[in-house]
């Protein structure tokens, strides 16, 4: 099996810099599918100061403790859910 695997560096960066570099002051939506780092990317996201109107992301590979974490940390900044097949669907209230 180890000869199946190739091994890739890929250069990262951060929301901040992404934001900055291409002047964008607010985004509409964010759309995720990380294969169960969803949440972890939500919160970078928030602390990169975005604030989408509509979030949607992957619930399906989110243990259920994460699950909820997410949803409570999402409704505490003001968003409302819908699940849709595997997806959360998260928008803002105001």
């Amino acid at each position: 099996m180890e000869n199946d695997i190739e091994k890739y560096t890929v250069q990262s960066t951060k929301f901040e810099n992404i934001l900055l570099k291409h002047k964008i002051n607010a985004v509409s939506l964010l759309q995720i599918d990380t294969e169960g780092y969803d949440f972890e990317i939500i919160k970078l996201a928030f602390a990169a100061g975005m604030r989408p109107n509509l979030i949607n992301y992957e619930h399906c590979h989110l243990l259920p403790p994460t699950r909820f974490k997410c949803k409570k940390f999402l409704d505490s900044h003001g968003y409302q859910f819908l699940e849709v097949g595997n997806d959360t669907v998260a928008v803002r209230k105001d």
